[in-house]
């Protein structure tokens, strides 16, 4: 009777280290799934705001060529008709310099780039450089302090 018991406490032993493996399998299971998600998250994230900064720079070079051609240009630009939410914002600081903004969200308080430009060697480098790529580089003369947010 005691070689009976002993066997069916074995059985028990057994079955409880199967339910423990089988739990700890589980546990990892939903670990590496739940990395997984944060992963692709991540990588959601990363290009979000990839996107964002070179839509920014688009608009920013946009509101470069439209200083080029008038370099007086002041106020809010805004697309006609569009359901897009951004804008650009043209403040002159003084005679030969303009702050541009570029905002990328509906009542958003803080712009996504934030630069002053020396419109006058915007327009003198748009005149000698005809044929070039048109486009600004941050090391730039023309740009007199930028900063990106």
């Amino acid at each position: 009777m005691k070689r009976q018991r002993r066997r069916l406490d074995r059985r028990g032993s057994a079955l409880l280290i199967c339910t423990l493996a089988a739990a700890i399998l589980s546990m990892a299971t939903i670990a590496i799934v739940r990395s997984n998600q944060l992963a692709v998250q991540r990588v959601d994230a990363t290009r979000s705001a990839v996107q964002g900064r070179v839509f920014a720079d688009g608009l920013m070079q946009r509101s470069l060529a439209m200083l080029r051609l008038d370099p007086t240009l002041s106020g809010e630009i805004r697309e006609k008709g569009s359901s897009s939410a951004h804008w650009i914002e043209l403040r002159p600081m003084s005679k030969t310099t303009t702050m541009v903004q570029v905002f990328l969200y509906e009542g958003s308080k803080t712009p996504a780039i934030t630069r002053v430009i020396d419109v006058e060697a915007l327009a003198k480098g748009s005149s000698s450089s005809v044929g070039s790529t048109g486009g600004i580089k941050p090391s730039s003369p023309t740009i007199v302090k930028a900063s990106s947010k």
